[in-house]
Formats: structure tokens, sequence, C-alpha cells
């Protein structure tokens, strides 16, 4: 949203949201809502999904970052880009 601030118009994350969940295609499972906040209806070009398969090396670092009070970030091309995730 800073460039929308900035006088950028129709660059806000409002703005772009249709766009990018257009580009995506979602194999995130099948409650993508839990991730983004619009669920992706139609497949784009671009594959969305997580790095199969998370070691327990790879979940222990996560925990152990919420554990110090980072939050954990289930989707960086949502409204919040600050976070752990995979």
């Amino acid at each position: 949203d800073d460039w929308a601030a900035m006088g950028c118009e129709g660059w806000g994350y409002k703005d772009l949201l249709p766009w990018f969940v257009k580009s995506e295609t979602n194999h995130l499972g099948e409650d993508s809502s839990k991730y983004h906040e619009q669920a992706y209806k139609d497949p784009g070009p671009l594959p969305v999904n997580f790095p199969l398969p998370p070691g327990p090396l790879t979940w222990g670092f996560i925990q152990s970052a919420v554990a110090t009070g980072i939050p954990q970030n289930m989707d960086y091309n949502g409204a919040q880009q600050a976070g752990v995730s995979l």
C-alpha cells in the first residue's frame, strides 16, 4: 500500500490482489482460505505450493521462531509479508 499512498493510484494491495489471484494456481489444499483471504478460483500460469516435504529441522526452525515472538505467516502473498514460513 506504500505505492498507493505515494500517489500511484491502483497500486494498493486490494487493487492488485485480483491480478495475483488470477495469475496463480493454488496447490495449498482444499482450505486455501486459511492461507489467503481470497480463494483461488481459476488456474493461472504460476503454481503456488509449499516446498515438499518439509523435514523436522524446518518445522523446528518455524516453531523456534514463533516461540521467540515472530509471527507465523501462512501466506507471503497476503496482506502481511512479515513472519516466518516455509
